[in-house]
């Protein structure tokens, strides 16, 4: 499972943007397999320990992307590691900005944009 913030999607890393190595990533990951960019998040959006301080809440993002992070990434762990339905997965969400999966045996699949 990978996730990017799209708020640095655009960051430069050497010669490349965030977005274009984290696509070379899962392109280059073997199934299952899941890419989700989360609309409104960056870097700071995955460690809500500095979510109290008001510059990191600027630059995080809100509870809703922290309870996305947490919904997909639980999902994940209770289908591939516990054997559960992790029926999360399935479902897209708003503050998704886009989200590709790949499982054994499957064509990639692409969920549809949230309005």
């Amino acid at each position: 499972m990978l996730f990017l913030g799209a708020r640095e999607a655009e960051h430069r890393r050497g010669t490349a943007t965030m977005g274009e190595l984290s696509q070379r990533i899962y392109r280059n990951l073997p199934p299952p397999k899941y890419f989700l960019e989360v609309r409104g998040a960056d870097h700071f959006s995955f460690n809500n320990r500095f979510s109290d301080r008001p510059g990191a809440r600027r630059m995080s993002g809100g509870e809703a992307q922290f309870e996305l992070i947490r919904r997909y990434a639980i999902g994940f762990l209770e289908r591939h590691v516990a054997g559960r339905d992790g029926q999360d997965l399935d479902r897209d969400d708003p503050y998704l900005q886009r989200y590709l999966s790949a499982q054994p045996l499957d064509t990639p699949r692409v969920l549809p944009k949230s309005p």
